[in-house]
């Protein structure tokens, strides 16, 4: 699979072995994550709002302090903390919003309705597959175009009657409908909350973040809300012992309403909704 990571100067290859087709990696190739001097596994969990410094360890003294684990090189996080002697309470407040626009449809390298109906007229064949043999012949589920080319051959419609059918519907596009009742605008918004103060003996830093991603992959109704809450208090007993406790929270709450895919099954005339917004049959797909 692909790096989550992909830092300048550490390894990025690893080996794969194929397993039932299927290519597996028999080694990591992402770098160890050390956060406050811990190793982490999912740095997601972390409020970037409290990252003060990082650095990147590739030469061969990473090994040594961390074990095999540091083979493709080590990222070294340090979270803020309080500071020593603060007399007063410090508060910071940061926010920001960012949103991706919706694809823009007409742009994508798609048949147009005209086009696709004049090629489906081309290739349709009533003899090479019968209408009996569509379905058992008993409410066959054939596309609309289909429906008119077959009632034709069947006699059920003449020529004129066939062709108005199909000239209309190389008139429609759904590329509308679908921009609008399938795709949004994806809005990602932050907030972050945070208070540090402190005496000699003991210092305390405090976050709480909230990050809404709305519209996931510009499909609506596909949305996370994750709520981060990390407080880091340090203890100095004397000038050779000090107690430093860290405590994470994080909780995410997503919604995901599946949505269709717009492949070769989805006609470029196929409306989703009426002129009144109603809902249309797509029984036949």
């Amino acid at each position: 699979g692909a790096d989550p990571f992909q830092i300048r100067g550490l390894s990025t290859v690893g080996s794969t072995v194929n397993i039932g087709g299927y290519g597996v990696s028999t080694t990591s190739r992402s770098p160890l994550f050390v956060v406050d001097g811990v190793p982490y596994e999912d740095i997601e969990l972390i409020n970037p709002n409290d990252v003060p410094d990082v650095n990147v360890l590739k030469d061969a003294t990473a090994p040594s302090i961390w074990g095999a684990r540091a083979a493709n090189g080590v990222v070294v996080i340090t979270t803020k903390a309080g500071k020593k002697g603060a007399s007063k309470l410090k508060i910071d407040y940061n926010s920001f919003v960012r949103i991706q626009s919706r694809p823009e449809l007409d742009y994508f390298p798609v048949m147009d309705s005209k086009t696709y109906i004049r090629e489906a007229r081309e290739i349709f064949d009533a003899n090479i597959v019968p209408w009996a043999t569509i379905n058992g012949g008993t409410s066959p589920i054939v596309a609309p175009h289909e429906q008119a080319l077959y009632d034709l051959s069947r006699g059920l419609l003449t020529q004129p009657q066939v062709d108005a059918k199909l000239d209309s519907m190389g008139q429609i596009s759904n590329i509308k409908q679908i921009s609008e009742l399938f795709y949004r605008n994806n809005i990602v918004t932050n907030h972050s909350l945070a208070a540090s103060g402190g005496t000699d003996k003991y210092s305390f830093y405090g976050s709480f973040n909230y990050t809404g991603n709305k519209n996931i992959g510009n499909r609506p109704n596909n949305s996370t809300d994750t709520y981060k809450l990390n407080i880091r208090q340090d203890f100095r007993f004397n000038p050779n012992i000090n107690l430093y406790l860290v405590t994470d929270i994080t909780n995410t709450v997503g919604r995901n309403k599946p949505y269709p895919t717009f492949d070769s099954k989805f006609n470029p005339y196929q409306l989703f909704q009426d002129e009144t917004g109603n809902n249309l049959d797509l029984s036949w797909r």
